[in-house]
C-alpha cells in the first residue's frame, strides 16, 4: 500500500462500525481485526479520536446493532489493536 491508499483503506476499514446490518458483522469484524493487525501503521493515517472511536462507542452503545453473539468475542481483540495514543 502507498501512504495515500493506506489512508483511504484505513478510514474505510477501521471506521466500519457504522454497519448496522447484523448479518454483515462477522465479515466486518474479520476485516477490521485482520487489517488492524496486518497494517498497524494505518492508525496513524486516520483521526482515531474524532472518527474511529466515536463509531466504535456508538456500535457498543447500540448493543452491537443486534449481533452480540458475533461481536462479543471480537471486542477485546479489537481493543487490543487500537493504539493507546
Amino acid at each position: 500500500f502507498t501512504h495515500e491508499s493506506l489512508k483511504i483503506a484505513g478510514g474505510i476499514v477501521l471506521g466500519a462500525f457504522g454497519e448496522k446490518d447484523p448479518l454483515c458483522h462477522q465479515a466486518m469484524w474479520d476485516m477490521f481485526l485482520l487489517f488492524a493487525q496486518r497494517f498497524p501503521c494505518a492508525w496513524d493515517t486516520v483521526p482515531v479520536r474524532k472518527v474511529i472511536l466515536p463509531r466504535f462507542w456508538g456500535f457498543l452503545r447500540h448493543g452491537c446493532y443486534g449481533s452480540p453473539h458475533v461481536s462479543y468475542q471480537c471486542i477485546l481483540p479489537a481493543i487490543c489493536v487500537i493504539p493507546p495514543h
